[in-house]
């Protein structure tokens, strides 16, 4: 078999499609010669003509040795555009190694998107990180789509009899097992003997209650909860007094601003997926309201049929 050649001065198309065609045109094929030809008819197709003489078995008993074969074949450049959601698990059991990793994948699937010419204007990343609640920040407190309290807060006059501390003494520090998500690790913390005076009375304003909300979202009661859209009639529980991870980042084009934000995830916290699951397809948009598209583009563009949209929910 004459396997067709790369040559160093042709085009990088004409290069990969020479070595395209040697991995499939193998000894099976049997071919005395062949060659392969990739041209670009536009900017938006690359066409490829492969030939070959194709020798005989049967036909040679009519001396006819061998057949001339050739193949054309034309295939259109992607230029669809993409939306992409990360949800990235940053629970406590990511610590380590795992939210390393989990950062360096995700950074080089952004750098891959990006390497093409022009493809800053064709795709869009966003961030989604996922623990107990998901962070839609604070921005959004006032959104119709979301229903959250004001933070407030209650203070009132205690009237109580305490025995206050005469003495602390024995002092040391100890060790215990402590879980974050489930996974154990060693917590110190000090212990030490008290020794109480006479009882005393007080009377004093104290702060009984604080109600604040850092940016946690829950979810809606069914079937609510499994619907991609919200609005004023339908709002999303902000949940209150509640830690959640750093806040999403919309739907963006500009690589610094997710690639920074995918720098600064820590692993702490417990898991829930289906928050991170629901976010990542709110954070893209609605196929027919486009809603939370619209309401977490910070670049809009215009979709069409054949666009891509998709979710990567990353965890261990």
């Amino acid at each position: 078999m004459s396997a067709a050649v790369v040559d160093r001065n042709v085009s990088i198309p004409q290069a990969a499609g020479v070595i395209a065609f040697n991995a499939d045109w193998n000894s099976k094929q049997r071919s005395t010669s062949s060659n392969i030809k990739i041209t670009e008819p536009n900017t938006n197709e690359v066409a490829a003509k492969a030939t070959a003489n194709l020798p005989t078995t049967f036909l040679s008993l009519l001396s006819i040795t061998s057949v001339p074969i050739d193949v054309n074949a034309t295939v259109a450049i992607g230029h669809n555009k993409a939306e992409v959601a990360h949800a990235l698990d940053v629970t406590g059991s990511m610590s380590g190694t795992k939210i390393t990793d989990l950062k360096t994948a995700a950074k080089l699937l952004i750098d891959t998107a990006y390497t093409p010419a022009g493809s800053d204007q064709k795709v869009k990343f966003s961030l989604v990180p996922v623990s107990s609640y998901v962070n839609v920040g604070l921005t959004y407190r006032n959104a119709s789509w979301m229903s959250v309290p004001a933070d407030s807060s209650s203070t009132t006059n205690i009237y109580s009899t305490v025995p206050p501390v005469a003495t602390i003494s024995n002092c040391t520090t100890k060790t215990a097992t402590a879980y974050n998500d489930g996974v154990p690790y060693t917590d110190t913390y000090e212990d030490s003997t008290y020794t109480y005076g006479p009882p005393t009375t007080l009377c004093s304003d104290v702060t009984a209650t604080t109600t604040t909300w850092t940016g946690c979202a829950g979810a809606r009661t069914y079937p609510k909860n499994i619907q991609k859209t919200a609005d004023n009639s339908s709002p999303i529980p902000g949940v209150m007094n509640t830690w959640c991870s750093t806040p999403l980042v919309r739907l963006t084009n500009v690589q610094t601003d997710i690639k920074s934000a995918i720098d600064g995830l820590t692993a702490t916290g417990n898991t829930y997926i289906p928050s991170g699951l629901t976010w990542g397809s709110n954070i893209k948009f609605h196929r027919t309201t486009r809603r939370w598209r619209h309401q977490y583009d910070q670049h809009p563009q215009s979709l069409g049929p054949d666009d891509r949209r998709r979710k990567y929910l990353v965890t261990n």
